[in-house]
């Protein structure tokens, strides 16, 4: 187990830090696409989650991956709405 990590990329150190600053850096990304008919104007607001790309594929952000998913899933089922990959 270690305190702190270095990333190499091409060789190089990109990043260093401890695991939970390093991944504090890089939010998790939920991608889906949405139903016909709906947009992302039709999404609930998920604290801590950022719209990236709108549109049929709809791209999220977020630094709380489980609470996220878990929302949206939620909105999803109880819309009806099925989300597409």
């Amino acid at each position: 187990m270690a305190d702190r990590l270095a990333i190499m990329h091409d060789g190089r150190i990109v990043t260093t830090g401890t695991p939970t600053d390093i991944a504090a850096d890089y939010p998790s990304t939920i991608s889906f696409g949405l139903p016909d008919g709906m947009s992302h104007r039709d999404l609930p607001v998920i604290a801590g989650c950022q719209v990236a790309q709108p549109g049929p594929k709809v791209v999220l952000h977020t630094d709380q991956l489980q609470a996220s998913l878990s929302e949206l899933l939620s909105w999803a089922t109880s819309g009806g709405a099925t989300l597409v990959h």
